[in-house]
C-alpha cells in the first residue's frame, strides 16, 4: 500500500501448526508481539500487514497446507515470516524463498524480525 507503517501498530496474522511444544512457541512469539503493541489475529483478512506461521517439520499434508497457506499469503502482498522447524530444516525451498524466517533459536527475536 506504500504506507510507512509504525512499528507495534500492525495486524500480525498468527498460525501455528505442530506439536505441544511448537504451539507454546507460537504462543509465546504472538505474546512477545502483543506486549509491543502489535494486534494478533487468527482471521485471515486484508487488514493483515504482516503473517507469521510457525510450523514443524511433518510430512504430507500438514506441510503442503502450511506451504500453500505461505503461498497465498505471499499474494497478499502483506511481509510473511516463517518461524519453527520447518524453514530451518529445509533452508533452500523454493517456497521459503524472499520470506523473514525465525529459527527455532532465534524466537525471542520475532519482534525484531516483524518490525524489518
Amino acid at each position: 500500500s506504500g504506507t510507512t507503517m509504525l512499528p507495534g501498530t500492525q495486524t500480525v496474522f498468527v498460525k501455528t501448526q505442530g506439536c505441544a511444544h511448537n504451539v507454546s512457541d507460537g504462543e509465546y512469539m504472538a505474546g512477545l508481539l502483543a506486549a509491543h503493541g502489535y494486534k494478533i489475529t487468527e482471521e485471515w483478512s486484508e487488514n493483515v500487514d504482516v503473517f507469521l506461521f510457525n510450523s514443524c517439520t511433518v510430512k504430507g499434508p500438514s506441510q503442503d497446507s502450511f506451504l500453500n497457506m505461505v503461498a497465498k499469503a505471499k499474494t497478499t502482498g502483506a511481509a510473511v515470516v516463517v518461524a519453527g522447524c520447518v524453514p530451518q530444516g529445509q533452508p533452500g525451498r523454493d517456497e521459503l524463498d524472499g520470506l523473514s524466517i525465525i529459527g527455532v533459536q532465534q524466537i525471542h527475536r520475532v519482534v525484531e524480525v516483524v518490525e524489518e
